[in-house]
Formats: structure tokens, sequence, C-alpha cells
């Protein structure tokens, strides 16, 4: 088989360009560290900054000993110092309510008094009267000043052109006057509306919390095996009829209807002594706690578990 010379004569032969994307070969790298690629890495300007001492110069505590940032009777006062800024928050409401109060009828007090100034002067005799007799008694008088007669009417025509525009001018802030304190009150009636909200809302929020305290109360009460009073703790009226139909319901529930089978007259266990005949109390051990004490004491109790 016979291979055919494509090149023509004299030429190299055709190679394929290089490929400028190609990485470098791995043997050409430089092996230095800081070196991605073969190109250095690009330092940072400047040395990252100390977060230890930006928080020290902040005022911000850092972790001691323990781990905490503070000591265990700061996280104990917690609850403490929650209560104390939740009522001075309060009380600063109520001063800032106050203040809103002041400033409206200070601003109130002024907008009348400024009104009452403004109608005062559109009430007030002008003066124009007295230059218009003038003119008249001259014109009377004196038909030959022709010149001052011409003076008197320019006089009394510039005057009156600049009543008008004052009256004019009074009448438009005497409005004014009244617009901004028409907003003033609207604005003092939508702050004590505000605040009546607010104290609504406030002693909602209070009932809720005392009631899921005292709920809270009563089942650690319970967890414990306390007795639980529910006379002690005073509740609201609402709260005491809702306790009453609430017991209504429980007795219409456990009405038994006829034929069921009655239940069981247990004495509770404090009035129980041994009831299988040995004539002494029943041991600690042997106690229920709880609700359970209304059932009779453990004959046997188990063994309590090895420590480990």
């Amino acid at each position: 088989m016979v291979k055919l010379d494509l090149q023509p004569p004299g030429m190299d032969p055709i190679k394929p360009p290089p490929c400028e994307t190609a990485l470098p070969v791995a043997s050409s790298m430089p092996e230095t560290d800081g070196f991605v690629y073969g190109h250095a890495v690009k330092q940072p300007r400047s040395k990252p900054p100390n977060v230890e001492a930006m928080f020290k110069a902040a005022g911000i505590p850092g972790p001691k000993e323990g781990g905490l940032p503070h000591s265990l009777e700061w996280y104990r006062g917690a609850k403490a110092r929650q209560a104390a800024r939740a009522k001075e928050k309060e009380e600063l409401l109520v001063v800032k309510h106050g203040h809103k109060q002041s400033w409206a009828s200070i601003l109130s007090a002024s907008l009348e008094d400024c009104s009452y100034r403004a109608d005062c002067i559109m009430k007030e005799p002008q003066p124009l009267g007295l230059l218009a007799e003038l003119l008249a008694r001259t014109a009377h008088e004196r038909p030959q000043a022709v010149d001052r007669i011409e003076e008197l009417r320019m006089r009394l025509l510039v005057a009156d052109t600049e009543k008008e525009r004052l009256n004019s001018a009074l009448s438009n802030a005497r409005d004014s006057l009244g617009v901004v304190e028409a907003d003033v009150r609207r604005k003092r009636v939508e702050a004590e509306e505000e605040e009546e909200e607010r104290l609504k809302e406030l002693a909602i929020e209070k009932k809720h919390k005392a009631k899921a305290e005292k709920q809270l109360r009563r089942n650690e009460a319970l967890l414990l095996g306390e007795e639980w009073d529910e006379s002690d703790s005073s509740g609201s009226e609402d709260e005491n009829k809702d306790a009453a139909a609430g017991e209504e319901d429980s007795e219409e529930d456990d009405a038994s209807p006829p034929g069921a089978t009655p239940p069981l007259d247990v004495p509770p266990a404090n009035e129980l002594r041994d009831i299988f005949g040995t004539g002494e109390p029943p041991t600690p051990g042997a106690t229920r706690g709880g609700l359970a004490r209304e059932l009779p004491p453990i004959p046997d109790p188990p063994p309590p578990p090895p420590l480990i």
C-alpha cells in the first residue's frame, strides 16, 4: 500500500496550535507553599482586626473561666430585672401620655389666644372713616384745592386697598389657626383612645399571666404530692363563674345512667390504717402521692432501683 504525501515540498508538517487554556504540567509547577496553579496568592493588605480588643473597648464582657460572660447570680436575677424594666416602662409610658396631654393643652390655649387676637384686630374700627371725612370736608370747603383733593383721594384708595389685604390675611390666618386647633384636639382624643386601649390590653395580659402562674403553681403542687387549696388563690369573678359553670357541667357528666355500676367508696390514704390486719400504719414506701392518695396503700411496694 502506497502512502500519498500531501505535504508540499519544502514546508514543515502541519501541527495543531497550542491550547492556551490548558493547565501547565504538574512537573513544571513550583512546589512552594502559597502558590495556587503556579501563581502566588495575594496576601491581605493588613492583619485581621483584634475582635477581643474591640469587644473590650465597646464594653462587651468576654467569656470567663466557667465559659459564661456573667456570674450565676446575674443570671438568677434576670426575672427581677425584667420585672423592674416592665415597671419602669409602664411608668415612662404614663409620663409620656401626661406630656402629650400637657403639650396639647398648652398648644390649644396658645391657638385660642391667637384666634381671639385676630378677631379683635378685625373688629377694631379702621381709620379710613376719618380720612374719608377729611376728603369730603376739603372738597366742600376748598373746592379750588384740586391737588390736595386728588392727593387725599389717592391716599384713601391706597388705604382702602391695604385694608382689604390685611383683612383677607387676618381671615386666612384665623382659618389656619382653627384648622391647627382642630388637629390638636383630634390628636388629643386619639391619644386618649390609644391610652385606654393600651390599659385594656395590659389588664388582659396581666389577667392571663396571673391565670397561667396559678395553673403552674397548681401543677407543681400536684406533681410534688402536695394538697392544692383553691381558696388560697384569689381569682377574679369571671374565673369563679367559669369554675362554677365547669363544676355544673362536671356534675351533669358524672350523673350515672340508670343501671350503671356505682363508683367504689374508698377512704383517703391518710385515714387508712393497715387494711391487711396488722394494726400498724402503712410504711412510707407503701403510701401513694399526689392524686393517687385516694387509692389504698400498696401492700408490698417494689424495692428501689440499685444505685450505680
